[in-house]
């Protein structure tokens, strides 16, 4: 913890930052393959994460060429699609987007805490940096000429838009290296195939284990009053590039308190959407094609955490509508309409 605390008083000082957008594996620093958006500092256990420092690195224009080479004729430019649908800049964090990330953590990670008595394998927000706005300026202006310009659809509105505030670097604790599920089929949805590379099959990777981890931590997430994920939005810690190989998820922005819920269509399809998510990735995990292969994934899925769930002692905390899937077994999506009876 010592170590943890000296190196963030460091930072606080004088944020490090990469020279280079592409992997690289240095003595302290590293950037695995497919992190388009992040480096990482190794600690003695777990690893400082740089999300959003790319505007200060050397060669943003390089990437930026590739990613627009990249684009396919019938679908956004990974530029634009992070600009019109995710409301994002590429390669980079909004100062808003960042603050919200970090707050949101921030209070999952209390409340986590509060019911299990425990730290999850989870990012621990630290800090939010202010990119300097020079920086920034000269970031976007380079970036301005690969967005869309058409109607009212417009890349470049949203650039304006969205990076009114300037651009940010968020700083978090991972108590583990971040190596992702996707490192071990060379999937990265999140990096459009920029820097994906090869499959690197991650050292000490036990998929048996890392499934039973990670559907304990769904559950233990929906215990404690939180979705992983809902249907609304894009991006989720579900997804195979955001299961992090040691149990945990990465880019935790998509969890959800249930609180916040109160229409019960939209709550019964929000956990539904947390299974079916699961459930695909680990069907790109084992690079399945049966279809009928993932009904029996999301079979295994649902009765996991239905019997990992209901064998809570203290049951009745859990919110009621939660208990009220389970009590049907194997639910699918032409069943919620008997469960608003």
């Amino acid at each position: 913890m010592s170590e943890l605390l000296r190196t963030v008083r460091n930072i606080t000082a004088r944020c490090p930052y990469s020279k280079t957008c592409q992997p690289f594996n240095g003595k302290s620093y590293f950037r695995p393959i497919g992190h388009a958006r992040s480096f990482c500092y190794r600690l003695t256990s777990g690893c400082l994460v740089f999300k959003g420092a790319e505007p200060l690195a050397s060669d943003y224009k390089r990437a930026f060429k590739i990613a627009w080479a990249q684009r396919s004729p019938l679908h956004f430019s990974a530029i634009d699609h992070f600009l019109i649908v995710e409301e994002e800049v590429y390669l980079a964090l909004t100062v808003p987007s960042a603050l919200a990330c970090a707050r949101k953590t921030l209070a999952f990670v209390t409340s986590f805490v509060k019911c299990h008595h425990r730290i999850p394998a989870l990012p621990l927000p630290l800090m939010v940096l202010k990119i300097p706005d020079n920086k920034s300026r000269t970031f976007l202006s380079a970036l301005l000429p690969y967005c869309s310009g058409r109607g009212h659809i417009s890349g470049e509105n949203r650039l304006e838009h969205i990076s009114q505030h300037g651009l940010a670097v968020y700083v978090y604790y991972y108590p583990s290296t971040p190596l992702r599920a996707g490192h071990q089929v060379g999937k990265f949805p999140g990096s459009f195939g920029i820097y994906s590379g090869r499959n690197i099959s991650p050292k000490g990777f036990d998929s048996d284990i890392a499934i039973k981890q990670w559907i304990r931590l769904i559950a233990d997430i929906l215990i404690a009053g939180w979705f992983p994920a809902t249907k609304f939005g894009v991006g989720n810690c579900l997804q195979i590039q955001n299961l992090a190989i040691n149990g945990g998820f990465c880019d935790i922005d998509s969890i959800f308190p249930m609180t916040d819920v109160s229409n019960l269509d939209d709550f019964y399809g929000h956990f539904i959407f947390c299974v079916e998510q699961f459930s695909q990735s680990i069907f790109e995990l084992f690079n399945l094609t049966t279809p009928q292969i993932k009904s029996i994934i999301w079979n295994f899925v649902w009765n996991s955490l239905r019997s990992t769930i209901l064998s809570v002692p203290n049951i009745k905390t859990i919110d009621p509508r939660l208990i009220r899937c389970f009590h049907i077994d194997n639910l699918s999506w032409s069943q919620l309409s008997g469960l608003r009876a």
